[in-house]
């Protein structure tokens, strides 16, 4: 029996919106955080929380960042510090 992986022309609807929700966070963060500015994480967490952003998106959000050389994670995942 052979399986056939179905792959999409396009994306859908949902996964675009949620890549621009992605995005918009990602500058609020960058807005949040000025260049060579530190904050822990459980402070900038509770914020983004507080203006109605989901908390895993955030966490996620910021492994990316970290990931993609934006920001800078230390001590053990504690504080965050922007470096562009």
């Amino acid at each position: 029996m052979s399986l056939t992986l179905l792959i999409p022309t396009q994306p859908p609807q949902q996964s675009i919106a949620q890549l621009g929700h992605v995005r918009r966070l990602e500058e609020r963060i960058k807005r949040r955080l000025h260049i060579g500015a530190f904050m822990t994480t459980r402070r900038l967490l509770d914020e983004m929380v507080a203006l109605g952003e989901p908390e895993s998106l955030v966490h996620r959000v910021l492994l990316a960042l970290a990931a993609g050389g934006d920001i800078n994670l230390t001590r053990e995942r504690t504080m965050v510090s922007r470096v562009r």
